[in-house]
């Protein structure tokens, strides 16, 4: 009797122990694998680019970026720039391999890691790009506002005049918005005063009034110029605060 039931519990020791590591074993998170197509009618041969997607450990919160309607952004924008050196786009890492000069053809691998999350989504795509789209524009200007927001000055709105001229297809990122705000938030959340470089600008603040020993507010102008370093590309900023008290 005492030999049967030493022989149960072992089987049911082992069934137990088998429970167990299979339930470890089953994925918890979500895992893709699939695929996304933009079209562009001029700047690729073939006119269309494939992207192939896969995830691991993607939670539900963060599966958007997994999805076409973020991937093909990420495409239009790689596309758009003739993107050749790395670079971060709608959160992904986009690293570029070129394999031909001419055609110039660039295989790209992008990642996306979840900032407090295991998720891990990867693209792959290559873009063999036509004559047009890899030639540099000679002379296009730039003129435009981007508008910021800060706790540090009065009226917290901040406008920002962007001009830009000779900007090459490849640097226009920092002519648009995303980068432009980056570079006056980081004035703005520390009251600079002396000259900094932030984002490839290099920005000169001018104290029209107030400053040490006064107690009216303080009026800074900021002038911030960002040149290319193999290129003519030139790209200015301004803009004007009066910083609170507080």
């Amino acid at each position: 009797m005492k030999r049967i039931s030493a022989v149960l519990a072992g089987a049911l020791a082992c069934l137990a122990f088998g429970t167990v590591g299979t339930a470890a074993a089953m994925p918890t998170e979500g895992i893709v694998n699939t695929s996304c197509t933009t079209t562009s009618s001029s700047a690729v041969v073939g006119n269309k680019v494939t992207a192939r997607v896969t995830g691991q450990n993607v939670d539900p919160s963060q599966m958007e970026f997994a999805e076409c309607k973020v991937v093909k952004k990420v495409l239009n924008t790689v596309i758009k720039r003739v993107v050749e050196s790395p670079t971060v786009i709608e959160g992904f890492r986009i690293t570029p391999s070129i394999t031909s000069e001419a055609p110039l053809t660039i295989k790209y691998k992008g990642l996306f890691r979840g900032a407090d999350t295991a998720t891990e989504i990867r693209l792959a795509f290559k873009v063999t790009y036509t004559a047009a789209a890899t030639v540099e524009p000679e002379t296009p200007k730039i003129n435009a506002t981007c508008t910021t927001s800060s706790k540090n000055v009065i009226g917290n709105s901040v406008k920002i005049t962007v001009a830009g001229k000779n900007v090459a297809r490849s640097q226009q990122k920092f002519a648009e918005c995303p980068t432009v705000k980056k570079v006056a938030n980081k004035m703005l959340s520390l009251r600079i005063e002396k000259p900094k470089t932030f984002e490839g600008f290099r920005c000169t603040p001018s104290v029209l009034t107030g400053g040490e020993g006064t107690v009216e507010p303080q009026t800074v102008k900021y002038s911030c110029v960002f040149r290319g370093a193999d290129t003519s590309t030139e790209i200015r900023l301004q803009f004007k605060v009066t910083y609170n008290t507080d």
